[in-house]
């Protein structure tokens, strides 16, 4: 954090001295600044609160069972599909962003063939052992 227009700073809870402190806090916390003018002592202070939220758990519903691996994106011809819990892939269905059925492929594959598609945002719609 940095701080300007005073000569001297004092930082708490106790990040140190000087106009520029670096903070890593593992919770939220709240830190004021006072800074002293040296031409006549007046000071003034500011706070601020550094919220930290715990992600450490996000892995866990990253990889469940219900996600599947797509790539490369962005793609210029085919996107490989691959069911992180190793099922079948029974179907694919790519959606523009208005919803609308641009390509289907209704088999058990890992792979599907884009080449015709426009440039864009699409969205898949990727069924694994009858659930999508």
């Amino acid at each position: 954090m940095t701080a300007s227009g005073s000569n001297t700073y004092t930082w708490y809870p106790s990040a140190g001295a000087g106009s520029s402190v670096s903070i890593s806090p593992t919770v939220t916390t709240t830190y004021t600044v006072v800074g002293t003018s040296s031409v006549n002592g007046c000071s003034n202070s500011n706070t601020v609160t550094q919220a930290v939220v715990d992600c450490t758990r996000l892995e866990k519903y990253l990889r469940s069972d219900s996600f599947v691996d797509v790539y490369p994106n962005p793609s210029l011809n085919v996107l490989n599909i691959i069911a992180n819990d190793g099922k079948n892939i029974d179907g694919i269905i790519i959606m523009d962003v208005l919803g609308r059925k641009v390509l289907e492929q209704k088999e058990n594959t890992t792979q599907i063939n884009i080449e015709g598609l426009n440039k864009g945002i699409y969205q898949l719609q990727i069924t694994t052992e009858g659930k999508s």
